[in-house]
């Protein structure tokens, strides 16, 4: 299985952008609440975004979905 370069966290990404939470929220069009849970993450209890969510977070920060999401390709399976 191949693994694609980590994601940088949202919290460094956005104050690399100097952001507020409010604002990145503000501007990915999602709840302040909601923004604050996928920042979190899930290991810390917090939640994982739906693609189109995450799409629209990377847009508002200028960078793709791959740099905040971490992804693993599968190898198919034999049989």
């Amino acid at each position: 299985m191949r693994k694609l370069p980590k994601p940088q966290p949202l919290k460094a990404l956005r104050s690399i952008k100097h952001l507020t939470q409010e604002q990145l929220a503000h501007a990915a069009g999602i709840t302040l609440l909601y923004y604050r849970k996928i920042e979190k993450g899930p290991a810390n209890g917090g939640s994982v975004p739906t693609v189109k969510i995450a799409k629209k977070i990377s847009k508002s920060l200028g960078v793709t979905v791959y740099d905040i999401l971490e992804w693993e390709e599968e190898e198919p399976e034999t049989l």
